[in-house]
């Protein structure tokens, strides 16, 4: 397994499911994570759960309790105190906003400007952060061998300069492309002077330049082309995954209908959002459907030590035929979004008919990358996988590739093609 060089949870994803700053792990409890989830606390609001499952998890997949907050309390919450040691050394001290006075300050307003503009940029400033850590704790014996060090992590990825890889999007598709590069460019050099001004404590006084402003857009654009959107299911998915496998049981029983009511709460919650901006058929259309699959669910709420029995139901649903519904249980149960840069796995070239796929590991650890043979493979075989995350046809297929600056020509793309162009001339 290879342990990412930079990872970080989406922004949108961190209020509903609580992880590690550092190692991406899910935190707390099945209890906290579930109460995450229907809104009855949140990751900067904590609160010991009212409640328990009678299923435990074995030794071995229980994840850890321990929320350890980072030392300047900016938010961000760690598995352990290794684990905050680790980001802190490696380079969330550059990147923290704890200790800042007033939201004029650079890094504040570079943080306010990458969320606004283009993410990329935040995945950016921490490999910036990190070459700097790495060049201070280098111990080479000048700047240039400092320099070194600090880059080395970063040197076999592909690094074109940001503006020659990012897709212009639909909402800007009035800019002609020297405009939309022109303004691309206007907010890197912005990015850059913002980030540059948060780090001049750190770099001052050195002969050159950890990162000049084209080695900026170079370490953007590698960003944008390298990193790999991760998406693991959420750990009370995995926890409903671990119920499916134990025999029948009255705690199985109980966790299972104490989950299903919870789930059924998520899902009104979400239909009621959802109902208010649709028309009255189509929200009612989603209604039946979304009843139709919580039918069943308990009313009963349970607290710590509480041993009220569960009403019976006819024809409750089962864990099987929720876990079959895959799709409709991510909806409620919010996977784990994020992105990562790993030093190998990030090499392997794309394919639409991959012979590998990327397993980020069990969703209740840390995100590890294990590369998994999808069939018999000879040697000297090139090592590809898909860096889509569904099956799409031909055309939608290459628009999304141009995301990473190429179209697609693999074995798959090419036999496609020419089948449509066979079926095209047939007619």
């Amino acid at each position: 397994s290879e342990r990412p060089l930079i990872a970080s949870q989406d922004g949108a994803n961190v209020p509903l499911v609580l992880s590690c700053g550092n190692c991406l792990r899910p935190l707390g409890c099945i209890e906290i994570q579930m109460d995450i989830l229907c809104g009855e606390c949140s990751p900067s609001n904590l609160e010991v759960p009212k409640w328990k499952l009678p299923l435990k998890l074995p030794e071995g997949k229980q994840f850890t309790t321990e929320v350890v907050p980072c030392r300047h309390a900016c938010g961000v919450v760690y598995c352990s105190k290794k684990c905050e040691k680790e980001a802190h050394d490696s380079w969330h001290r550059l990147l923290c906003v704890g200790p800042l006075k007033t939201t004029d300050a650079p890094l504040y307003q570079f943080k306010i400007h990458a969320m606004n503009n283009n993410l990329d940029l935040l995945f950016a400033a921490q490999v910036v952060a990190n070459m700097i850590c790495r060049y201070q704790q280098s111990d080479g014996k000048d700047h240039k061998e400092k320099l070194a060090h600090a880059r080395r992590p970063y040197k076999s990825f592909i690094h074109n300069k940001w503006w020659d890889v990012v897709i212009q999007p639909d909402h800007l598709a009035h800019l002609k492309k020297r405009e939309f590069v022109s303004m691309t460019k206007n907010q890197l050099k912005l990015s850059y002077s913002l980030l540059s001004r948060a780090f001049e404590k750190e770099t001052k006084g050195l002969p050159t330049p950890i990162v000049t402003l084209d080695e900026y857009s170079e370490i953007v654009g590698m960003m944008h082309q390298n990193q790999l959107g991760i998406r693991r299911g959420n750990a009370v998915k995995a926890y409903l995954e671990y119920i499916a496998t134990q025999e029948k049981s009255e705690a199985r029983k109980k966790s299972w209908d104490i989950i299903r009511k919870k789930m059924a709460e998520i899902q009104a919650q979400l239909e009621f959002e959802e109902g208010e901006g649709e028309g009255e058929g189509e929200g009612e259309e989603e209604h039946s459907i979304v009843e139709e699959k919580t039918k069943g669910a308990s009313e009963e709420t349970y607290t710590l030590g509480e041993e009220t029995d569960i009403e019976e139901e006819e024809n409750p649903m089962s864990v099987e035929d929720a876990l079959a519904e895959d799709e409709f249980v991510d909806e409620l149960l919010c996977p784990f979004d994020g992105a990562a840069l790993f030093s190998l796995i990030c090499c392997l070239n794309h394919s639409c008919r991959p012979n590998v796929i990327i397993d980020y590991g069990s969703s209740f650890g840390p995100v590890e990358a294990q590369v998994v043979a999808l069939r018999d493979i000879t040697a000297g075989e090139e090592l590809c996988f898909s860096y889509l995350r569904k099956k799409l046809p031909l055309a939608e297929r290459r628009k999304e590739m141009l995301d990473y600056g190429f179209t697609c020509m693999c074995e798959a793309c090419i036999e496609e093609e020419k089948a449509l162009q066979d079926a095209k001339e047939k007619t």
